[in-house]
């Protein structure tokens, strides 16, 4: 326990857990057992836990990074209605996220259902949502004709994206919520989750593989509603594909079943959902808002980047059209081979959530600078390179964060991943509206000078605030951790590096 007349930090970041310690709280507090032997997790366990999710980041790659010049290019939307399709399916996901948490988290589910787990069932909904919707988002109005005005056509998109942004947040916060029921360690539980980035790096080579040979097929150079059949297939191939690797996780991933209040881990009793903090508890936890800015920056940065980069290439750059295959592809070649460097066992458990924060804001910067000025046309290639390693840094930093924040109150993972979610897609929202309201005019059927001179500077400054305030942040945490190890003795301080939270 912290002494009465000491604040408690904002974060506290020690690098990497001493897997021989083993950190205990008095009076309720949450208790977090750890073995005296380097954690281990199988890899059946860990490959079929990476399954899980890429059905979801195939059906996210086409929305981040091609919906917004597929509404544009192909169906001839307006900038500030193409906008506000994004909006509505970021706001949905975003209520819907906080809210999937709390029923998940509830345990409201028959006996007969739970014998497959607490999160599975939950998965398994958002995953027919998701199938049944998604084909229709990247495909033309069913109901319309060529007379029908787009708002219309707006109408017509707006309950297919509401269903599957639904389908979405469930996969993706019960996904989230098993980790750290599959795993307890720290160290084990960043395993899972640099297996999960780095399925979703392959889950996006996929969709840029399959669409770059598409174009490249393609004799026309400029995108446009000609190229709608091949969206249309690449749609229904994320499915078919998607729901083959879905099927192959619930074949392979078994939920630890929950008994009762208490388990013990290493002869070391560590609370469950019954002992679990409480709402009220984590809104009054500065670390939990901290966390929260952290992940909700990190998202905004990586999306904005990715959402955007398309246009850049097509409008700002000028490239033919194969080219938003092939940079994006390289961009996540270079995140995967970062993600395998991370999950690598000498590398995981030496360096520090921190490292990450810093290494991830700096590389992003160095990134805006490259896409700001205009370099030779071969610079794209390490430019997109560039934007990967900051993508797959900054997101393992943000995983971390929220996976040390939970602790062992696994019982509230959900919600905590819900809440995270909540604030980073209501803000992603928010930014894609305002962006595209202050689009200079951007009519899909004429070129606008303007509009080069808008997405460059869309891609620089915006991402580059992102990773500005991320690599102050990380000062911020820097300061609290010297705070930390000066103010504390040994054993409160064993508790707070190590998540230990006060009830």
């Amino acid at each position: 326990m912290t002494n009465d007349n000491q604040e408690e930090p904002l974060i506290v970041d020690d690098g990497v857990d001493d897997p021989g310690d083993a950190s205990s709280t008095q009076n309720g507090a949450v208790i977090d057992g750890v073995d005296n032997h380097p954690p281990e997790i199988s890899r059946v366990k860990v490959f079929g836990f990476s399954l899980g999710h890429m059905f979801n980041d195939m059906c996210a790659s086409m929305w981040f990074t091609y919906l917004m010049i597929y509404l544009e290019k192909v169906l001839k939307m307006r900038s500030w209605r193409a906008g506000t399709l994004m909006l509505i399916g970021q706001v949905t996901d975003g209520l819907a996220t906080p809210l999937i948490g709390v029923i998940s988290d509830s345990k409201l589910l028959p006996q007969a259902v739970t014998r497959f787990g607490h999160r599975i069932p939950w998965h398994f909904v958002g995953f027919i949502l998701v199938a049944v919707s998604f084909p229709f988002v990247f495909n033309s109005c069913l109901l319309c004709t060529s007379e029908t005005s787009e708002n219309w056509k707006l109408i017509y998109y707006t309950p297919l994206i509401m269903c599957f942004q639904i389908g979405w947040a469930s996969m993706q916060v019960n996904h989230l919520a098993l980790i750290p029921s599959l795993a307890h360690h720290e160290t084990c539980q960043r395993t899972l989750s640099t297996s999960r980035l780095a399925a979703s790096v392959l889950s996006n080579l996929a969709v840029f593989l399959v669409l770059f040979i598409r174009f490249t097929l393609d004799q026309g150079e400029d995108i446009g509603p000609s190229d709608l059949p091949t969206f249309r297939t690449l749609a229904l191939f994320v499915v078919a594909v998607g729901s083959v690797l879905t099927i192959l996780f619930y074949i392979l991933t078994r939920e630890p079943a929950h008994n009762s209040d208490e388990e013990t881990v290493d002869n070391v009793q560590i609370t469950t959902s019954s002992e679990r903090l409480g709402v009220k508890e984590y809104f009054t936890m500065p670390r939990f808002f901290t966390i929260g800015v952290i992940y909700m920056l990190t998202r905004l940065y990586g999306n904005l980047s990715q959402v955007y980069f398309p246009l850049y290439i097509t409008m700002t750059l000028n490239l033919h059209k194969k080219y938003l295959g092939i940079l994006p592809m390289i961009s996540y070649i270079f995140c995967f081979a970062v993600y395998s460097f991370l999950s690598s066992k000498c590398v995981n458990q030496k360096i520090s959530r921190l490292s990450l924060l810093f290494a991830g804001s700096f590389v992003a910067l160095i990134a805006s600078v490259l896409l700001y000025f205009k370099l030779p046309f071969e610079a794209i290639y390490i430019t997109a390179a560039v934007m990967g390693i900051a993508q797959s840094l900054l997101l393992s930093s943000a995983f971390a964060f929220c996976n040390f924040l939970i602790g062992s109150d696994k019982g509230s993972s959900a919600f905590i991943y819900g809440s995270m979610s909540f604030a980073d897609k209501v803000l992603n929202g928010v930014a894609f509206q305002l962006i595209e309201l202050w689009n200079p005019s951007c009519n899909p059927h004429a070129e606008h000078e303007d509009c080069s001179v808008f997405y460059r500077s869309v891609m620089v400054f915006i991402p580059g605030a992102c990773a500005a305030v991320l690599g102050l942040l990380g000062a911020v945490f820097l300061t609290a951790r010297i705070h930390v190890q000066i103010a504390y003795d040994n054993t409160d301080r064993s508790i707070l590096l190590r998540g230990g939270r006060q009830v």
